[in-house]
């Protein structure tokens, strides 16, 4: 009986060599490349990411840890920023940006912009508002400097427009004002950044489609821009185009 279950053993053995061999010189060797595929995919592309935003508009942009930015998605507005209008499925890299600390899109959608390790800020896409802050109302496929920003620390969407806070801790504002939210104490649009007024001291701030919110280093909270439905938090529903406290 034992004699007879070792012969089966070899047998069974040298049947597992010859389904390898033959796997082999069929190219068998699917099986490291499957495991190697599996690597790639769980890695992506896009290498180490420090900054994500959307523009609300079905586009996406991702700071690399190299300092560059990469775009995917819909392009009719440029707002990938690789010169052209045409949509990706994947990842292009925005056009002469190497030094890109932080991205942020227009929630209203068809723009991003870019706060730079330089303090600067640059910006790509839609610009039927200002929203590029440019001085123009003309959109660019790649990016264009905002004009009079050299100290910014950080860039947030608004709704068709933009914002930025500096390091002396001011914000200015540029894009479409027609609800306030430039927060300079008019309802016009402006194509140049404007100081948000008698915010001096802010941490960091939130936006939505029409209205902003900041956080001050007193730990208090001042908004502005529409407030039609309550959003500014001060006992009104009244829009309001400079900062108010949340009550």
């Amino acid at each position: 009986m034992a004699a007879s279950q070792k012969r089966g053993s070899v047998r069974l053995t040298q049947w597992i060599l010859i389904v390898l061999a033959a796997a082999a010189a069929l190219g068998g060797v699917a099986f490291p490349a499957v495991a190697s595929g599996a690597t790639r995919a769980n890695t992506g592309s896009l290498g180490s990411v420090v900054s994500l935003a959307g523009d609300n508009n079905s586009s996406v942009c991702a700071v690399l840890s190299s300092h560059k930015i990469e775009c995917w998605g819909y392009n009719g507005n440029g707002q990938l920023g690789n010169g052209t209008t045409t949509s990706s499925d994947i990842p292009v890299v925005v056009h002469g940006i190497t030094n890109a600390k932080a991205v942020a899109g227009d929630v209203s959608g068809g723009s991003f912009c870019a706060v730079l390790t330089t303090g600067h800020v640059q910006c790509w896409g839609y610009n039927g508002y200002g929203e590029l802050g440019n001085g123009t109302t003309t959109g660019f496929t790649v990016p264009v400097s905002v004009k009079n920003i050299s100290t910014a620390t950080a860039v947030f969407g608004g709704g068709n427009g933009f914002c930025a806070l500096l390091s002396s801790k001011h914000l200015s504002c540029w894009g479409y004002g027609g609800t306030g939210q430039l927060g300079n104490g008019s309802f016009n649009n402006s194509d140049v950044p404007v100081a948000v007024r008698s915010i001096t001291n802010a941490v960091t701030m939130v936006s939505g489609n029409g209205s902003l919110c900041e956080l001050l280093s007193t730990s208090h909270v001042d908004c502005w821009g529409s407030g039609g439905s309550g959003q500014l938090g001060n006992g009104s529903f009244n829009s309001s185009d400079v900062p108010v406290p949340v009550s």
